[in-house]
Formats: structure tokens, C-alpha cells, sequence
């Protein structure tokens, strides 16, 4: 069954066509990794996706909610999704914890008054701290972390509403080898054991080939889907991807479905 399905999407920001004429639907579940150069429009895409940039034509069905161009994205999609965005946006001169970053995903803006959180609200970040193994640097500021021991934080944050739909905006960038890896094997282990589906942005070539179901390229104003799974598919990829960029892809990994 589609969880998620683009047709006829056109994306402009200040007046400059960024994606045109996309159309791809990703069943649920599955894992898929969005590549492509820098500037493609890989983030636009994905802030299209959560509704914070809303298309000029086309439209985003997400399971039987559908959402035109123009239109208001409404608050029973956003609950659907869990999104984690580059690290960057993290404002360092804030004096935050890992746990209260986590427990931003619950609610938008912890300075309210009248912010009112869930009474399993401990549980919930326990739970999904437990499982990335960071649960015993909850106390500790952001900025005192490891890129690797960030990167999870904010993929807890993402997970703590308990989404179907998880999108990550380059999850793996500036961690060590040992975090890449923990990362993408529980990421893996959330499509096949918990059923959701990831979408994931990235540079590496070897990722996308090696642990996705899907590959969307964004290049050149397009987005396409290709399965990871058929040769021929493998190959249109990565002729269309920039030639500077390529990676040697090994033969088939482990990890691969």
C-alpha cells in the first residue's frame, strides 16, 4: 500500500522553479534515500513533505489524506510524520539538554506558560533513548555531545510522537564509522520490525545503494524513484548522478534487502 504519493509536484522558492513535474509514490514500509548534488532542492523537497513549503501545482497524498497546491496542510498529516532536520538548526547559545531537545518533539516550544506535557512524557523519552543507547547522556547539554551521540538525539526527538512516516535530513553527516552504522541499523530495524517508513538525505552513494528499498534522485529540477533492488534501475542512477560525486559501490552489502 502507498503511504506516500507525489503527483505533478512543482516546487518554486523566491520566484526560481526548484522541483517540476514530480511523480513517484513509496509503499509502506520502506526505506528510502533521497541523493543528489548540493543545491538540488533535496531539503526543499522534504520541508515540502511536512508542509512547510507548499507546492505551486501538484499534490501529496499522504495514506488517504490528500493535500493540493495551495491548500493548508492539516494537523492529522504532521502528526503522521516525524521530522529531523540538519543539526545546524540547533541553537547552540541555548543552554539545552539532550532530554529536552528529545522532549521538543512532543511539543513546539517549552517556554509556554501554558505548555502542558503528556503524563508518560518520561516513558516515552526513556523508551526511545533506551533504544538508540543515549539514555545515559539525557542529563548532559547538547553542545557537549559527539556529532554521533547529536545525530541521535535529534533522530530521538523525531521518534518520541511516535510517527509512521520518519524523515531525516542528513542523519549521518560529520559522525564517526561506528555511529554511521548504529544509525543506519536501526533505522533498518524500523521499517522491518516497526513497520514505518524512512526517508533519508544523504551524499553517500554507497548508502543509498546498500540499505535502501528505494533511491530518489533530485537533480536538474527532477525527482525520481528508482528501486535499489534491480540493475538496471542501479545503473540508470548512477549515470544520471554527477560524475565528481561517484563513489565506487561494492557488489552487494550485508545489510542489502
Amino acid at each position: 500500500m502507498s503511504i506516500i504519493a507525489v503527483e505533478d509536484l512543482k516546487i518554486c522558492v523566491g520566484g526560481r522553479v526548484i522541483i517540476q513535474d514530480a511523480t513517484f509514490r513509496i509503499d509502506e514500509p520502506s526505506f528510502v534515500v533521497i541523493i543528489g548534488p548540493n543545491g538540488a532542492g533535496k531539503t526543499t523537497l522534504l520541508k515540502t513533505m511536512i508542509g512547510l513549503i507548499k507546492p505551486v501545482r501538484g499534490c501529496i497524498k499522504i495514506l488517504d489524506r490528500v493535500v493540493r497546491a495551495g491548500e493548508r496542510y492539516p494537523r492529522s498529516i504532521r502528526k503522521l510524520i516525524g521530522y529531523m532536520p540538519q543539526r545546524d538548526v540547533i541553537n547552540y547559545a541555548v543552554p539545552l539538554t539532550a532530554r529536552e531537545i528529545v522532549i521538543s518533539g512532543i511539543v513546539e516550544n517549552l517556554t509556554l506558560p501554558r505548555t502542558v506535557l503528556p503524563r508518560d512524557v518520561d516513558s516515552l523519552v526513556n523508551n526511545i533513548a533506551g533504544r538508540l543507547g543515549i539514555d545515559n547522556i539525557l542529563h548532559k547539554f547538547f553542545d557537549e555531545l559527539s556529532g554521533g551521540q547529536q545525530q541521535k538525539v535529534l533522530l530521538a526527538r523525531a521518534l518520541v510522537k511516535d510517527p509512521r512516516i520518519l524523515i531525516l535530513d542528513e542523519p549521518l553527516s560529520n559522525v564517526d564509522e561506528m555511529s554511521r552504522v548504529e544509525i543506519l541499523e536501526f533505522l533498518r530495524d524500523l521499517v522491518r520490525r516497526d513497520g514505518r517508513t524512512v526517508l533519508l538525505v544523504t551524499h553517500d552513494v554507497e548508502v543509498a545503494m546498500s540499505w535502501s528499498d528505494y533511491v530518489l534522485l533530485v537533480n536538474n529540477g527532477r525527482a525520481v524513484l528508482y528501486s535499489s533492488k534491480m540493475i538496471e534501475d542501479v545503473n540508470k542512477f548512477l549515470r544520471q548522478y554527477p560524475e565528481k560525486d561517484r563513489k565506487i559501490v561494492p557488489s552487494r552489502s550485508p545489510y542489502c534487502a
